[in-house]
């Protein structure tokens, strides 16, 4: 199956009830984004101190547009796949599919998890 943003959204308002808001989304995208950083060799120490500037920098501008930001995120993300020489569309569908592949029931013990480990929501 080829993915669109429609699809992979329904996947994830499925799969995710009672996610379906502006954080529940953005708390996807960050931990998504700590997760290829650590992928990436990135440890905690490198992690804190982007979080720290990124604020910084957020607080110092007098505006952040969420689909600029978004755009940058996507754009960041075609270049690191680019660079490390794979297809990220082609990923996400793999991806998709083996996340469609797996029960409702390793969703739910996965989200269980992060809510015990004090992941926001």
């Amino acid at each position: 199956m080829k993915e669109t943003q429609k699809t992979v959204y329904d996947w994830a308002v499925d799969t995710f009830p009672g996610e379906d808001t502006q954080r529940g989304r953005v708390i996807h995208v960050v931990e998504e984004a700590v997760e290829l950083g650590y992928a990436a060799g990135l440890e905690l120490h490198d992690l804190q101190t982007i979080l720290v500037v990124v604020l910084a920098k957020c607080r110092m501008q007098r505006t952040v547009n969420d689909r600029e930001e978004a755009a940058d995120l996507l754009a960041c993300l075609f270049a690191y796949a680019e660079q490390q020489q794979f297809d990220v569309l082609d990923a996400m569908n793999n991806k998709m599919e083996l996340n469609r592949s797996r029960p409702q029931s390793y969703y739910d013990a996965k989200t269980s998890k992060k809510k015990a480990l004090g992941m926001p929501t």
